[in-house]
């Protein structure tokens, strides 16, 4: 572990003494990017270089608008190597409230990522992608701030977009006494690698998988969406052990792997487990769990629980599937960590004891107190605000809370949100949404007090599951209240509209927003949930078109109406799928696409199960031995039989390493004998992508799927629908070594003569980040005819492959371009071998 006294010195010494370490795993597109301490040091150093060119110094602000990157981790040491503070932002803020903060702050830059096409007046914004990445100027030249601990590293913003802005101001000190206090704990291993899908504008997410990781030089893996197939999928490849979370996602992950436990017949053993387990180890647990815990990558060992409470039901599941849950309570204004329980002697209905170096307050009226190094001194300019929460060392946190014999700090919820009975008695709410929760047609719920027409009422909002309805709520609330005290029953209860509560960034219930919208319901004012799917479609439409959420109308088309030409509707699906956690193909949003036909397809896709479960049987050492006897002795002497192959231009891959597309022509179903022309050492790595809904769904076909994945490796490759989840399954491939083999035509030729290349392999050209080596095949039409629909035996007729020149595209090629590129080589190749005869 590194400590020092400021935060420019810790990334100093980490990108020296952890140089060649593994700092973060990323996956913007379809392949992985990685980068080490050293590159984050040099990119940190090219940000310091960059800001200062553009006047920033000692104890200005720069905004960062961003969603997690090691661009958005650059930016942020950059900003701490010159003594400036940083202002993160979260990526579902809008222009306007960034706009509003870069004024209040007088900030000298904003830096943003280059989906977001906004400009701020006189503050310059710079794109973090194109002046960090490879293409940005790698001028590392810059004059060190003068560094403190008493410096401001960064102000954070925890106000929505109403009212007075109020900004916490954290100094170096702060954090770095909270990092202490977390690092001194010894829940790290050497071999840990921390999973980041939380914003980094948290300083919850900051604490764990920036300054810990970076202290600790371990390996982070970044998710660059929220769309849970993407997380399954970091988790599946690096395999993280110790990931940061909040209450909500642990509760829907235990909620899928109960559902399909139900769905394979094995819930009565994953139940079985659930009672089992307490008597037995972690590692017993672990194995028993294994098959389930393979789906987070099989070495998850701790999950860092906090921003709200974790129903200790929850916990416990979590606990019986061997993964041990540590949960905590903090704030902003405590850098964040308060208390967090230990390994030894954990309690999953506490957030455990405070942090050594950090006072526990409990005053009289139940409210928790917190005094340490690690509490700030205050608001960004907000004197009255600082002075009603920071008294005589004391942060006053609004919680209410308690503090049992072994020293466990208790939650029982928000001081405002505290019901007080017409009778003096106190209602926990959270106590009353935990027995609500529990019921099973409800996933969350609120209660609040409300007095309509002057009358007291203790009133519950439910939300239904996903796709679900609640038909009789008052049953609902007739069971729960049998389990209550007198003084807690609930009077009223009504079902909420939308998909969502509105959720603050650590997915914690806007409860005002709730009581606004009942209330507007009860007088007859209340429109739609403000943040419901359609909320936030309007949101992510906006961004996209360039113009406010108000001027969305759902009959408007995404082109004609929107101005959003083919890479508009790209830039849309990535936003809808950072900012919503929706993957949609691109080929699906049509230039006649409406806001309400998009916000049908959002609604479809969410509850789509994915196809593409990585399959890695055929990838295995038994699977490649199998494989490497099935050829030599049984394909390959076919194949010289009946279409002897006649292969040249192979001297055009010498020098040529690693991972390599292969495209050629395709004008027979036998055009997957090609692999016998590959040169090794590509083909003995060579995955060959199979029309899906030919070779897997044809009746005439299918059966011999599994067959022909043994024999040559052959993977699902949908042509219409989840395009994405294809491609990213073929970027998985290519992570793992893997060489593609794949048609761009799309299609067999039935005249012979070749065809026109989709986009979408221009896409794979630029986006898989690979050689692209163009192919020519003549003859395979003779040895099984184009048209044929099933299994035949072939002629015997004489076949000639030619290899062409190895193709690198450059990232931000044009996708059209590149196919075309590619279509024209093989042209060429093929013009060649007619000539050859």
């Amino acid at each position: 572990m590194i400590y020092t006294e400021t935060l420019a010195a810790l990334i100093e010494a980490a990108s020296t003494q952890y140089s060649s370490r593994t700092s973060h795993i990323w996956r913007p597109g379809l392949r992985a990017l990685r980068f080490t301490y050293g590159d984050i040091g040099r990119m940190s150093r090219r940000a310091a270089a960059l800001l200062q060119r553009r006047g920033v110094g000692d104890g200005d602000r720069v905004v960062i608008w961003a969603a997690n990157s090691p661009y958005w981790v650059a930016a942020f040491w950059g900003c701490q190597l010159l003594g400036a503070a940083a202002v993160p932002m979260m990526v579902q803020n809008t222009p306007d409230f960034v706009d509003r903060i870069a004024r209040f702050t007088e900030a000298k830059v904003i830096l943003a990522t280059s989906s977001r096409g906004h400009h701020f007046g006189a503050v310059p914004v710079e794109r973090l992608e194109e002046v960090l990445g490879p293409q940005g100027s790698q001028e590392e030249d810059y004059t060190p701030g003068r560094v403190s601990p008493d410096s401001v590293a960064q102000i954070l913003f925890t106000s929505g977009t109403t009212g007075e802005p109020k900004g916490v101001v954290l100094r170096h000190r702060n954090i770095l006494a909270n990092l202490r206090g977390v690092a001194d704990l010894g829940i790290l291993r050497p071999d840990d690698h921390f999973m980041s899908y939380l914003p980094l504008a948290h300083v919850f997410e900051q604490i764990v998988s920036l300054f810990l990781a970076t202290s600790a030089g371990a390996p982070v893996t970044q998710a660059a969406s929220l769309a849970g197939s993407h997380i399954r999928l970091c988790m599946e490849e690096d395999r993280p052990t110790v990931m940061t979370s909040v209450p909500e996602f642990l509760k829907r992950a235990v909620q899928r792997i109960e559902s399909r436990a139900e769905a394979m017949g094995r819930l009565e053993r994953l139940y079985r487990l659930y009672k089992l387990a307490p008597r037995l180890p972690m590692a017993l647990r672990r194995r028993l769990a294994s098959q389930i815990l393979q789906r987070f990558g099989g070495r998850l060992r701790l999950v860092v629980s906090g921003g709200s409470a974790l129903d200790p039901e929850v916990g416990r599941k979590w606990e019986a599937l061997g993964v041990m849950v540590l949960q905590g309570y903090g704030a902003t204004e405590t850098s964040p960590v308060v208390s967090v329980n230990r390994p030894r002697g954990r309690k999953v209905e506490s957030v455990g004891p405070p942090l050594p170096g950090v006072e526990v307050r409990i005053a009289e009226d139940g409210e928790i107190l917190v005094r340490g190094p690690n509490v700030a001194d205050g608001y960004y300019k907000r004197p009255e605000e600082t002075a009603k929460r920071f008294r005589e060392g004391w942060y006053f946190t609004d919680d209410l809370g308690e503090v049992d014999a072994d020293g466990h700090l208790h939650i029982r919820g928000r001081k405002k949100f505290l019901i007080v009975t017409p009778a003096g008695e106190n209602i926990y709410p959270e106590d009353l949404e935990a027995e609500l929760n529990s019921e099973p047609e409800v996933a969350d719920s609120a209660v609040l007090a409300i007095a309509p027409e002057g009358r007291f009422e203790v009133h519950a909002v439910l939300l239904p599951l996903p796709g679900s309805s609640i038909p009789d709520p008052r049953s609902v609330v007739e069971r729960v209240n049998s389990r209550l005290q007198p003084h807690q029953r609930i009077q009223g209860v009504s079902v909420w509209e939308g998909e969502d509560f509105p959720r603050t960034v650590t997915r914690k219930v806007r409860k005002d927003e709730v009581r606004a919208w009942l209330l507007g319901r009860q007088t007859g004012e209340a429109s739609a949930p403000r943040l419901t799917v359609a909320g936030a479609l309007e949101r992510a439409v906006a961004q996209a078109a360039g113009i406010s959420p108000e001027q969305v109308l759902p009959e408007y088309r995404l082109e004609a109406d929107l101005k959003l030409d083919s890479l508009g509707r790209v830039t849309l699906a990535g936003i809808i799928e950072e900012e919503m956690g929706v993957i949609l193909d691109e080929g699906r949003l049509e230039p006649s696409t409406t806001v309400a036909q998009l916000k049908e397809l959002v609604a479809e896709e969410r509850g789509r199960e994915d196809r593409y479960e990585f399959n890695p049987r055929p990838l295995s050492q038994k699977a490649r031995f199998w494989r490497f006897l099935l050829q030599r002795l049984l394909a390959f002497p076919v194949i010289d039989i009946f279409a002897p192959m006649r292969v040249t231009g192979t001297e055009r891959l010498q020098g040529l390493e690693g991972a390599v597309l292969f495209m050629p022509n395709h004008i027979s179903p036998a055009d997957g004998i090609l692999l016998k022309a590959i040169p090794e050492p590509w083909r003995s790595r060579l995955a060959i992508a199979a029309a899906a809904d030919v070779l897997y769904e044809k009746p005439g076909l299918k059966r011999f799927a599994g067959l022909l994945e043994l024999l040559a490796n052959i993977y699902p490759f949908s042509r219409e629908g989840q395009i994405r989840s294809a491609l990213q399954y073929t970027g998985r491939l290519m992570d793992r070594g893997w060489s593609i083999l794949v048609f761009p035509e799309g299609r067999i030729s039935m005249d012979g003569h070749l065809q026109e290349f989709r986009t979408g392999a221009g896409l794979m050209a630029v986006e898989l980040n690979a050689p692209v080596v163009p192919m020519a095949v003549k003859g395979t039409d003779r040895v099984i005819p184009p048209d044929a629909d099933r299994p035949m035996l072939p002629r015997r007729s004489p076949v000639h492959v030619r290899f062409g020149h190895p193709v690198h595209f450059a990232p931000g090629t044009d996708y059209a371009s590149a196919a075309q590129r590619i279509r024209s080589e093989i042209a060429a190749m093929l013009r060649e071998l007619e000539q050859d005869g």
